[in-house]
């Protein structure tokens, strides 16, 4: 079984709570985009309106991998319609506040499985009922962390430990998950030629924030400090940002793995979290701050987070960016358990090799993390399955609740 085939495979659309006015200082605009990552989305979407980048809103961040919808923000308004490569933004109204994390009260999903088995295919109803019922750990997904760098980890972590010529070094010459092949080969020069700062300058691809550093070191050979503030100070804060979110997701794998809780796993960013097969009383209602300097934690958290922060070589503190980030990144908690609604199982084929899977999620969950959820509750059933045919007893579908299909 497998999903996001394509970006049409995999549906999102935000629910938001919006009032609406015949005139505001805000635009309100319906943005479709498929194929594309919010990101560089805004930035097109800002330079066709000829506006600066702040003054257009996006108040949450979606999938590249995917048809998405999302509500945005212009500050002093726009035209009725803005079309750019993969995405169409159509103006629904104004508003006195642009559209924000306060506004959003939900995700919708529609996710196509394809290359559904016989097998997959008959647990897959019990699978999804289990996981409707049960709900799962709201870990961040590999969408949060395209700071990655290959052999070391979260980017972040070295702009917390302010140590200048690693960040650089990471920047430059290490690649990062995601990279372009023309970036990879220039980061495999970098690493084999650090400190040429003349030459590098000459390989780096144009139009990238590369050039600008270089040209610094060019000058300044070893100012790697002053280098470092010429990194784009948005990519900082998102690194910043991402490793928080990985330091949240590694505190809250470590207490299910205390609880003992833990038979499944799935895997992020090459890190396999635990997930435990049902949720304890009160994880539902259990939220845990990322790290920040003013977060505060209560027992079990205080130890889990020290521990490993400790293990890090950093502390909360740190998490002020000691004048490295333009701004502190904002104080947010976040549930450690949620359970998807709306939940619906069609086929999309006669032979039942594709089916159609719809759900919603609270704010800030992720879809892929469900999906992965289910592809490994699946892969368990289905194995269960085999042994007991095997065995000649019940396969373990035929005790589970039958969840709902349209057929």
């Amino acid at each position: 079984m497998r999903w996001k085939a394509t970006p049409e495979d995999f549906v999102v659309e935000e629910e938001v709570s919006l009032n609406l006015l015949p005139a505001g200082r805000f635009a309100v605009y319906r943005l479709e985009k498929v194929g594309r990552d919010s990101l560089s989305v805004r930035a097109e979407l800002a330079r066709r309106l000829g506006k600066p980048e702040a003054d257009v809103v996006f108040p949450a961040l979606k999938d590249a991998v995917a048809r998405t919808v999302q509500w945005v923000g212009v500050r002093s308004g726009g035209p009725a319609r803005v079309a750019g490569r993969g995405f169409v933004a159509e103006r629904v109204g104004f508003a006195d506040r642009p559209p924000d994390p306060r506004s959003l009260r939900g995700n919708r999903f529609t996710a196509v499985l394809r290359d559904v088995s016989p097998v997959e295919g008959r647990v897959l109803p019990a699978a999804l009922g289990q996981l409707e019922a049960a709900g799962f750990p709201n870990y961040f997904d590999d969408q949060r962390f395209g700071s990655m760098v290959e052999g070391y980890g979260p980017f972040g972590r070295a702009v917390l430990r302010a140590d200048d010529e690693t960040v650089l070094r990471l920047y430059l010459a290490v690649p990062w998950v995601g990279d372009p092949r023309r970036v990879r080969g220039f980061k495999a020069e970098a690493a084999r030629s650090w400190g040429e700062w003349d030459r590098l300058f000459g390989l780096a691809p144009a139009r990238t924030n590369f050039r600008s550093v270089l040209t610094f070191l060019r000058d300044h050979p070893t100012d790697y400090r002053r280098a470092v503030r010429l990194i784009p100070a948005r990519l900082l804060m998102l690194a910043v940002d991402a490793y928080r979110s990985w330091v949240w997701n590694l505190t809250v794998c470590r207490f299910f793995k205390e609880h003992g809780r833990a038979e499944l796993a799935v895997t992020v960013s090459g890190h396999a979290f635990r997930v435990p097969d049902q949720p304890e009383e009160g994880w539902l209602g259990t939220a845990v701050p990322l790290p920040h300097p003013k977060a505060a934690y209560f027992p079990p958290w205080d130890r889990l987070v020290t521990d490993l922060l400790q293990a890090e070589g950093l502390s909360l503190a740190d998490f002020a960016g000691r004048g490295r980030l333009p701004d502190r990144p904002s104080l947010t908690r976040r549930a450690i358990w949620v359970r998807p609604d709306g939940v619906s199982l069609e086929p999309d084929a006669p032979s039942g090799q594709v089916r159609v899977l719809r759900f919603r999620l609270p704010p800030g969950a992720y879809g892929t993390l469900l999906l992965k959820v289910l592809a490994v509750r699946v892969r368990t059933l289905a194995a269960d399955s085999q042994h007991s045919e095997e065995a000649g007893g019940h396969r373990p579908e035929d005790h589970e609740p039958h969840h709902r299909q349209d057929q």
